[in-house]
């Protein structure tokens, strides 16, 4: 199997795994819980349609299931903050919540460029 579809099958999925994080804390009325799923599911579809529309060659290599399922483990290890932020009820400032938009938009166009290069 190609690198590309673990990698892909975890980041697609992260707009539902923390939406089931939101319901299984109850964080229905928690903005911050939102503005993460918001982020953090966008950055998973952006990088799904990116993955489809500019393939990027590295990760068209085949792999072994094995090395696949580990990859998708250590990418996994990025939904411990939206646990954290969810289980404890954080709320973050609304400052905070204004760099984050800031950091996924610098994020999105930054990516641009690289995947114009590699095609």
């Amino acid at each position: 199997m190609k690198l590309k579809i673990f990698i892909n099958l975890n980041k697609g999925i992260t707009a539902l795994v923390m939406l089931a994080l939101i319901a299984a804390y109850n964080q229905w009325q928690n903005p911050t819980a939102w503005i993460y799923l918001a982020l953090h599911g966008t950055y998973g579809i952006h990088w799904v349609l990116k993955s489809l529309i500019y393939p990027d060659l590295a990760w068209e290599q085949e792999t072994s299931i094995w090395f696949g399922i580990v990859s998708w483990i250590a990418l996994a290890l990025y939904w411990i903050p939206g646990w954290l932020l969810m289980s404890l009820a954080a709320h973050a400032p609304a400052g905070t919540l204004a760099y984050a938009y800031q950091f996924i938009f610098l994020g999105f166009s930054s990516t641009l460029p690289a995947t114009f290069k590699n095609m």
